[in-house]
């Protein structure tokens, strides 16, 4: 029952993540926006079922709008994904006083061009 939503949450994962890394990796100056702000664009509005998510853009992007990255540099996206099983935490398995919180890391993975 459990493995239905998170694989659901990880291909949700696996797509974000993918947008994120190639929006870091094409990014250029415009002087208005960053590679930052576009990377955080690009994972876009995530409607995982019963998880919490954190993200991260390595090496970080930076928040000045005439930054650069140099061409060839590896930009990795990861998303953590927080899962909390609907069944085993519904059941009384694991107790209430210490819930099961299954944890996912995507990461993605684009060239800078």
């Amino acid at each position: 029952i459990d493995l239905t939503p998170l694989a659901i949450n990880m291909l949700m994962a696996y797509g974000a993540s993918g947008r994120a890394a190639r929006a870091a990796a094409v990014w250029y100056p415009d002087g208005a926006s960053t590679c930052l702000l576009d990377a955080q664009n690009a994972f876009g509005s995530l409607g995982f079922i019963h998880a919490t998510y954190e993200t991260e853009i390595d090496p970080d992007c930076d928040s000045n709008p005439l930054a650069t990255n140099p061409t060839g540099q590896p930009m990795y996206a990861t998303i953590t994904v927080h899962y909390e099983p609907l069944f085993f935490s519904t059941f009384g398995w694991p107790s209430p006083s210490s819930p099961n919180i299954w944890t996912v890391d995507v990461t993605s993975v684009d060239q800078v061009r």
